[in-house]
């Protein structure tokens, strides 16, 4: 589980106050406690900063000149639901009204006059209510993935089993035609379904080893860059026949190894970028996802011209999400998104 130390340093704190005596104190004592903090002293500015979705909480001034914090409010819920806001007062008769908290979506209160103090305990329910909604979200994209993974397995268990049988047929047959004399034809075709049916009974212990490692839990998962890529490709197999789009893996390791860390909690996360890509994506679409590293972390890379179409509000929620899992981060450019899984030094 990630400490609140840990989970601290992914979390950035927008201070929104046009008291500058205020703002001074705050700021050094909020970075004393290891939060990220920036600050601007005007409403307008807030919005702007805040649309980058870089902060994950904002603790924003209720009586400002020009737009108050309310105003702020009104048009920061427009485009985003998830940031957690935290009102401020000078005084305790100024607090805002419960109907306007719970209109607006406002997560708590703080009135200054009470201290520095009181205001960390509110930043650390703040923070708690921010990792609470990442676990909400990651619960989900288990769900999904898992929803698929069973559904990619009860066909693969399928057409495996057909194939059994074929191979069971055939072998019937050659021992009714010459019990003395099978043939080398005979025997050819006995091998390449005895290796057919191999390669079936494998992806079918491979994808019920994923699930046994989610019902287990572990947050130290340990997979081989094929098992990586195996499961993704399950999970995602039925959605991309339906929709026809091109998808490629690449592996580029330095040598066929074993990712170890939260490996499955990134799968998930892989595969929710890519069900989203899918569902905006046309027959003549390309998604690659690439498997690569360098001496400090192993590299999850998905590349599409379609990730520009993903909302800014997914993306938000997506980025926060991998940022609450424990040694990993993310990077991202045109067309890419990276997930970074940081090496065990």
């Amino acid at each position: 589980m990630i400490t609140y130390d840990e989970l601290i340093k992914n979390i950035n704190v927008l201070l929104v106050d046009d008291d500058e005596d205020f703002v001074n104190i705050a700021n050094i004592y909020l970075k004393s406690k290891g939060y990220n903090v920036d600050v601007v002293d005007n409403g307008a500015e807030a919005i702007e900063i805040i649309k980058q979705e870089k902060h994950q909480i904002v603790l924003l001034d209720y009586f400002m000149p020009n737009l108050s914090g309310e105003d702020v409010v009104v048009e920061v819920r427009k485009f985003n639901q998830e940031v957690v806001i935290i009102m401020q007062t000078g005084f305790a008769g100024q607090k805002p009204p419960i109907d306007t908290m719970q209109r607006l979506n406002i997560q708590n209160y703080h009135d200054k006059t009470e201290g520095m103090d009181k205001l960390n305990l509110e930043l650390i329910s703040a923070v708690k209510i921010f990792n609470q909604q990442n676990q909400i979200a990651i619960s989900k994209y288990k769900s999904n993935a898992i929803s698929k993974l069973i559904s990619s397995i009860v066909l693969n268990i399928k057409s495996s089993l057909m194939s059994i049988g074929a191979g069971l047929e055939i072998t019937n047959m050659i021992i009714s035609e010459s019990k003395s004399d099978v043939g080398l034809d005979n025997i050819a075709k006995l091998g390449n379904f005895y290796e057919n049916n191999k390669t079936n009974l494998e992806k079918i212990d491979k994808v019920l080893t994923a699930i046994i490692r989610e019902i287990n839990e572990s947050d130290q998962d340990i997979m081989s860059d094929s098992e990586i890529t195996e499961v993704i490709n399950l999970i995602l197999s039925n959605e991309l026949k339906q929709k026809g789009v091109d998808f490629n893996t690449r592996v580029s390791l330095r040598a066929s190894s074993y990712i170890t860390g939260n490996v499955n909690d990134i799968i998930f996360i892989i595969c929710e970028i890519i069900f989203k890509l899918i569902k905006m994506s046309i027959a003549t679409s390309s998604i690659t996802f690439t498997l690569t590293e360098d001496e400090l972390e192993w590299y999850f890379i998905v590349e599409s011209n379609e990730i520009e179409k993903i909302s800014n509000n997914d993306l938000y929620i997506l980025k926060n999400v991998i940022l609450s899992i424990r040694n990993v981060d993310l990077i991202e450019e045109k067309n890419t998104i990276k997930i970074l899984l940081k090496k065990k030094v």
